[in-house]
């Protein structure tokens, strides 16, 4: 009767382990799918103003390298299929706002100073790079998952 009772412990606690084990695995496929479309919106959100900054400068038609200030700055867009999710989007006006993390202040087209604007006509149309960031956001069973991604965009 030990004998019995010892591997139907054995038994019991190996059961438990594998369950464990398979639940663990279901849950952090969950998280993994979860993270992967978000990755998918932020590098949609980047092919867009890729796209926009290899159009012609033309702000009547929201394209060139100024409209991305126009369209992307305080852009806050919900992205499908992920809980409470969002993506907002900063991109900096200026050479002089450019935060720390992106390596500003710098002059971002090489002319020797660190003020040029992205705002305007005519304004960015001798940029080399688009200072910007994209914040995602989402929810799921570990509660709010937040990822900022940031970006020199070579035009």
């Amino acid at each position: 009767m030990l004998e019995l009772t010892v591997s139907v412990t054995i038994f019991a606690i190996a059961l438990l382990s594998t369950g464990l084990t398979l639940l663990h695995g279901v849950r952090s496929q969950g998280e993994s799918t979860t993270a992967s479309d978000s990755l998918r919106a932020v590098r949609d959100v980047y092919a867009e103003i890729q796209q926009i900054t290899n159009q012609p400068q033309d702000l009547t038609k929201f394209q060139g390298v100024s409209a991305v200030y126009t369209l992307y700055n305080g852009l806050v867009r919900t992205v499908p299929g992920l809980p409470a999710g969002t993506i907002t989007c900063v991109v900096f006006a200026n050479e002089v706002t450019i935060p720390v993390e992106l390596g500003g202040p710098q002059d971002l087209n090489f002319d020797g100073d660190a003020g040029d604007d992205l705002g305007g006509a005519a304004m960015g149309t001798d940029l080399q790079l688009i200072p910007f960031q994209l914040t995602v956001s989402y929810t799921d069973d570990r509660g709010t998952i937040t990822g900022r991604k940031s970006r020199l965009k070579i035009v």
